[in-house]
């Protein structure tokens, strides 16, 4: 199966923040998301894309162009360490 990688700088309360629009596209294109954060990686399933969670329900603008966009928030559990 096919994934998209994201790598995330920093973790909200302990979740990995991801905008809305990507998730969904994955969703539409069956594709799993693999969150890297420091060394850490965790893996999303289609099934964990689609249950997700908002923290807030603010729409931020993009800073370059007049895209908005929601975050969805995913509990980060690592699968493994990296090296």
């Amino acid at each position: 199966m096919k994934c998209k990688i994201i790598k995330v700088k920093k973790l909200y309360n302990g979740c990995a923040s991801i905008r809305d629009y990507v998730v969904q596209k994955c969703i539409d294109e069956n594709k799993e998301i693999q969150v890297h954060y420091k060394n850490f990686m965790m893996s999303l399933t289609i099934g964990d894309l689609k249950n997700s969670f908002q923290f807030h329900k603010k729409k931020f603008e993009s800073k370059y162009s007049e895209l908005k966009y929601q975050l969805i928030d995913f509990k980060f559990r690592p699968d493994s360490l990296g090296k």
